[in-house]
């Protein structure tokens, strides 16, 4: 007798791919009336991605930019680190500031070159090449300029922030912003700028058109992937398609969300005051922001459901993680899809996905026989 199955595994092939196509299958019972079996067929632009591409990259430097997300982004590079023992340059103990370059008395530099870095380091191409591999990628991660404007004011609360008296700190700083960078000059400022400074623009021409232009240029040609803050799951993906990684590479959980910043709506006078003060940010921000909806666009459907099988896939990870997989020995099976092949996710993979960063670092210490934080 042909039953349910043997109709199912005949005509469908749930999450797999046979030539260009991706089939879904949906079985409906009508009870005494019988079965109806719906097979829905996804014609796709390319084959899949998992077979697409050989060995993982895992030569990376990670442009640190504060405030912009990447703690959640730079526990991603550690973990996958530590998951696959490759190596890390760190900097030496309570050194966790912003240098100009990976400098001997600053950074654990024993033996490189290292192959991942992702501390809050400025580029400097020259300095990078004396410790990193040739075939390293550049990954950098941005977020909306007025919205880093906004987190920095609120979370960062360097000295020269401390004289915004008013609850609209935003809007003071704004009107006029050379009352508290003046005395700011001799040190990095989050608020003039620090995209472009932070890609290497000496901030003397923070505001020089032909220097914005040169930078920009720059970052364009040797960064591999700029990821998006406001579009982190499919900026992960890109990321991941170009490092050849795979989904339980990127999992991730946010971190260091200031949860207690007041929610202020900055209107639309604000947004052009920043805007001008601002211009070489804009200018980066929107270059890979237009970037990236390119390449989402150039992805086709396939793009789109590899993010959506990622997001399931997270979900599926996160509700274990909360729940059973607090359980030492505990486990769920990921049963593969489109664009991802089986794997297993542990209670020892989310205690790792929790860890904090001290402890993180220090994992990667104790292994490469650093002196513990």
């Amino acid at each position: 007798m042909l039953t349910v199955h043997h109709i199912k595994d005949l005509f469908c092939f749930p999450r797999r791919w046979i030539k260009l196509e991706h089939y879904f299958c949906t079985i409906i019972f009508l009870g005494t009336f019988g079965t109806i079996l719906l097979v829905t067929r996804v014609t796709l632009s390319s084959t899949r991605q998992v077979d697409l591409c050989g060995k993982p990259k895992t030569h990376v430097f990670f442009l640190r930019v504060p405030k912009t997300g990447t703690s959640t982004s730079t526990f991603i590079f550690w973990r996958y680190a530590i998951r696959h023992n490759v190596s890390v340059l760190l900097p030496k103990p309570d050194k966790e500031e912003t240098y100009s370059g990976i400098e001997p008395n600053l950074h654990e530099v024993n033996s490189p070159p290292y192959e991942i870095v992702a501390n809050q380091l400025i580029y400097n191409p020259v300095n990078f090449a004396r410790f990193l591999p040739n075939d390293t990628a550049y990954i950098a991660q941005l977020r909306h300029p007025l919205k880093h404007l906004s987190s920095v004011i609120h979370y960062h609360g360097h000295d020269y922030l401390q004289r915004l008296s008013q609850s609209d700190k935003v809007k003071e700083y704004l009107l006029n912003p050379m009352k508290y960078e003046s005395k700011w000059n001799f040190g990095i400022s989050l608020t003039n700028n620090p995209y472009a400074f932070y890609f290497g623009l000496d901030k003397r021409s923070l505001h020089n058109p032909v220097s914005i232009a040169a930078v920009l240029a720059r970052a364009e040609k040797d960064f591999t992937a700029v990821l998006i803050l406001e579009r982190m799951d499919e900026s992960l993906i890109m990321m991941k398609r170009t490092l050849c990684w795979r989904f339980e590479d990127i999992i991730y959980t946010v971190e260091n969300v200031n949860r207690a910043k007041p929610q202020i709506l900055l209107d639309k006078s604000v947004q052009e005051k920043h805007e001008k003060w601002a211009v070489a940010d804009y200018k980066i921000y929107n270059h890979f922001v237009k970037k990236l909806q390119n390449y989402i666009e150039n992805g086709g459907k396939d793009f789109q459901l590899e993010v959506s099988e990622f997001k399931s896939v997270l979900k599926d990870i996160h509700t274990f993680c909360d729940s059973s997989g607090r359980e030492a020995g505990s486990y769920i099976n990921l049963p593969g899809g489109a664009f991802y092949d089986p794997f297993t996710y542990t209670s020892e993979n989310c205690t790792l996905l929790f860890t904090s960063a001290i402890d993180l670092r220090n994992i990667i210490r104790k292994r490469q026989g650093m002196k513990l934080e």
